[in-house]
């Protein structure tokens, strides 16, 4: 399968961000406000937006079908989670947000 979205990658957040800046924080403060526990992010791109909701939110899948979209991602999100662990025990104290599971596939 072609990846239609491999000549973008590249520059897509510094193309979209200024623009979805306003309504991905808005997700994320929606998604708290409801207490939000699990969420997943079809489509997630460069997994921004699953970053984010990693902040409010325990466990984060974020899906997409490009692996370059993916892979532009992966690299710039913070290794908090030294032991591979993306989600907190139920009941464990706060810490710092690991990162969202991510897959690559179709809705």
């Amino acid at each position: 399968m072609d990846d239609a979205y491999r000549k973008i990658a590249p520059v897509y957040d510094a193309v979209t961000s200024v623009f979805l800046r306003g309504p991905r924080r808005a997700l994320v403060d929606a998604c708290a406000r409801f207490g939000v526990r699990r969420a997943l992010d079809v489509g997630c791109g460069t997994g921004v937006l699953a970053a984010m909701m990693r902040e409010r939110v325990d466990v984060v899948v974020g899906l997409d079908q490009s692996a370059a979209m993916l892979g532009m991602g992966t690299g710039r999100r913070p290794a908090s989670d030294a032991g591979g662990k993306s989600a907190r025990p139920a009941g464990a104290p706060e810490a710092t947000p690991a990162r969202p599971f991510f897959i690559q596939g179709d809705a």
